[in-house]
């Protein structure tokens, strides 16, 4: 028996694919959520673990990125696949920092490949739709973890605290009244880290901080 839980915020695809998986992999089971928060809220009350997670990556409330994080905190063991519309190679560099352990597009043609990929991943594989984007994911994710490392040490006292911050949903000029620091010095510290860790969208400094430890959210 192969138990899969299957996270996406487009019923119509998740149910047609659902049904095809239940078809060509024999005894498969698939669970359904709508997004990640319906995922962390009720997997874990539902006294099952499965084999495989298919996560979409950008859905809401809880994107895939912060899905797969929490998965990945709390059930190391069980496995992710991105199958998502967003193709990105630098979302799916993301999502493979966060933890998965492959990435492929939602199209016709990989939906019927998805029983092989579902069972590579099972089997401890990795799975990327091109060689290409399969190299680039091996290369940042080696050249990211000694980028993070560095960057982070080359952090000042001030930004470390800016960072811790990154998940707060407050607002920047709040955050700088917190830090009593003017708004505009606020800001010259932010695009400080940006530069030093190599990053250039807010939500990829959130899950940066999250990633380090630095923040719960």
């Amino acid at each position: 028996m192969t138990l899969i839980a299957f996270v996406d915020d487009h019923p119509r695809l998740r149910n047609h694919s659902a049904a095809f998986l239940k078809k060509a992999i024999p005894g498969c089971v698939v669970h359904e959520y709508n997004n990640g928060l319906e995922f962390s809220t009720s997997f874990p009350k539902e006294g099952y673990t499965p084999d495989i997670v298919l996560m979409d990556i950008r859905m809401s409330p809880m994107n895939g990125y912060e899905t797969t994080s929490w998965l990945q905190e709390n059930y190391t063991t069980i496995p992710v696949l991105a199958f998502s519309d967003v193709i990105d190679k630098e979302a799916i560099v993301e999502i493979s920092f966060c933890g998965a352990k492959g990435c492929t597009e939602k199209s016709s043609r990989t939906i019927d490949l998805l029983p092989q990929t579902i069972e590579r991943i099972v089997n401890g594989e990795t799975h990327y739709d091109t060689v290409e984007v399969h190299k680039l994911v091996k290369q940042q994710l080696r050249l990211g973890k000694k980028n993070i490392n560095e960057g982070f040490s080359s952090l000042t006292r001030k930004e470390v605290e800016i960072l811790k911050l990154a998940g707060d949903e407050q607002s920047a000029k709040e955050k700088a009244s917190w830090l009593c620091i003017s708004p505009a010095t606020f800001c010259k510290h932010i695009s400080k880290i940006y530069q030093k860790m190599n990053i250039r969208k807010a939500a990829a400094l959130g899950r940066l901080a999250h990633r380090l430890g630095l923040t719960d959210k």
